[in-house]
């Protein structure tokens, strides 16, 4: 039980904090950890399950990325040498519009039954 030793019992010690607007790195990269990866080795699922983003949202998301940065890292998978999204396409999306270089994900093994369960999920 964590009453009494305060907040710092609760939260894993694994992860820094980046003054890259709110990023979370990991001080090793790990396949199933949070690794910092560049926009441009990571791309959107072509089966995608949700087609339309609305512009307002993502403005809105837009502006929140680059006040607070990314709070729930993109969840992707290996293929070809880059990084296909599973979950997390509206996030990417603000991140590229947003300016930002580099995107916090989970790498994931996947199967492409697992990774259209996931996707599904996530919508």
């Amino acid at each position: 039980m964590a009453l009494g030793r305060g907040l710092g019992s609760l939260i894993p010690q694994k992860q820094n904090i980046s003054s890259a607007k709110g990023s979370v790195v990991k001080e090793e990269s790990s396949k199933e950890g949070i690794n910092f990866i560049e926009t441009n080795k990571v791309f959107p699922n072509p089966d995608q399950p949700r087609k339309f983003f609305s512009d307002v949202e993502m403005e809105g998301l837009v502006d929140s990325i680059k006040t607070h940065g990314i709070l729930q890292p993109i969840i992707v998978a290996p293929k070809d040498g880059k990084y296909e999204i599973i979950a997390g396409e509206r996030r990417y999306r603000a991140a590229k519009l947003g300016g930002l270089k580099h995107v916090p994900v989970i790498v994931r093994d996947v199967t492409e039954h697992e990774k259209m369960e996931l996707s599904l999920v996530e919508n």
